[in-house]
């Protein structure tokens, strides 16, 4: 192997710091287009960390960085889950949710890494730091990314969301490449591209947010020129009630016990309850980058539901209908499947199932 006359970025960052954004998009930009040359070859790397991007120092001659250690690297087509029962391949601290519970990866896996790397480069500090290895390797599963401005707030806002999308805890929610998912982070810090001469990727430019309606379908809101559905008839107020079910996350972890394994069953949440009103409430999990404010919001409830999960609509004479938009977990009503973007009638008492654990009760208020 060649010799690299100088130290890794986990070095670097333990003496220096948190570098300053140039710096920092410098060494993210670099690795980012190695990583998509792998990518374009076939490989994964599956273990992208500051410990393996070496850093080449000389007089009179710019940082160059080396991204090592392909000791974990996987053909995309064999790159899937764990090469055993509870074994685990890659660094805890830097680890894509999906990788962590051993269903099938892919490219999106190091864009994942290589933004939890941008987010210690720019702060100092890893993503998600916890006291156990196994509280870190949930939180990669569950818990929102911490803005990078509440640590270094003269930083741009947007550093925020692009970090945050690209740390997205659903694969097809983030970037489509890591060179794409670099050029967002330099633009919003205030930098040129890192290759002048390709094709720009701005962020919010480059792909269409998973698990969102078609345009023609996107929710509007309401002006003066628009009419407004009438109120529902007196009597027709309804309810979704939200609760965890054990019974059901039982039955998902006899079904999907690999995925599955690392996530127990939560016992403390409450039931909550939502008054369905307007003409539409949408089921899902908050997410800035994706500018998704569900109605009903399940963020760090449920690790199976989507950013949008399901589509309750009113009609015009008072009933509810439930449509699930395309999201990969699907949905159960009353035990049975919901045919994917078919609005199917709700009655009262119906049951619908999301994710691993969560049930939400249809009621008709009387």
């Amino acid at each position: 192997m060649r010799y690299v006359a100088g130290d890794d970025l986990r070095v670097i960052v333990h003496r220096d710091g948190a570098l300053t954004p140039r710096r920092a998009a410098g060494f993210i930009s670099a690795v980012a287009s190695a990583l998509d040359a792998a990518h374009d070859a076939g490989l994964i790397h599956r273990d992208v960390k500051p410990a393996n991007m070496l850093v080449d120092v000389g007089p009179g001659r710019p940082e160059h960085v080396y991204l090592s250690d392909f000791g974990l690297a996987r053909s995309v087509l064999s790159a899937g889950a764990l090469t055993g029962a509870g074994q685990f391949l890659g660094t805890p601290d830097y680890a894509a949710p999906e990788q962590i519970n051993g269903r099938h990866v892919t490219a999106h896996v190091d864009q994942y890494a290589l933004g939890c790397v941008a987010f210690t480069l720019l702060t100092g500090s890893l993503p998600f730091e916890r006291e156990e290895p196994m509280a870190v390797l949930y939180a990669h599963i569950s818990a929102s990314p911490p803005a990078v401005t509440s640590i270094r707030p003269e930083l741009p806002a947007d550093v925020d969301e692009v970090l945050a999308t690209a740390m997205e805890k659903e694969p097809e929610d983030r970037f489509g490449s890591c060179g794409e998912f670099a050029d967002a982070l330099r633009y919003a810090i205030g930098l040129e591209p890192y290759d002048p001469s390709g094709p720009a990727r701005l962020p919010g430019k480059t792909r269409k947010p998973a698990n969102t309606v078609p345009d023609s379908q996107a929710r509007l809101a309401p002006t003066k020129s628009m009419t407004m559905p009438p109120d529902p008839p007196a009597g027709m107020a309804w309810t979704a009630v939200v609760a965890a079910d054990r019974a059901y996350y039982d039955t998902v972890r006899i079904e999907d016990g690999q995925d599955t394994a690392q996530i127990l069953f939560p016992d403390h949440l409450t039931v909550r309850r939502f008054p369905l009103t307007g003409t539409e409430v949408r089921i899902g999990r908050h997410s800035a980058s994706q500018h998704i404010e569900p109605e009903i919001d399940l963020a760090g409830t449920d690790p199976g539901i989507s950013r949008l999960h399901a589509v309750l609509t009113a009609g015009p004479d008072g009933s509810w209908s439930v449509t699930d938009p395309g999201t990969e977990n699907g949905i159960l009503l009353n035990g049975k499947d919901v045919p994917p973007r078919a609005a199917v009638p709700l009655r009262d008492g119906d049951r619908l199932h999301l994710g691993m654990w969560t049930l939400v009760t249809i009621n008709r208020d009387r």
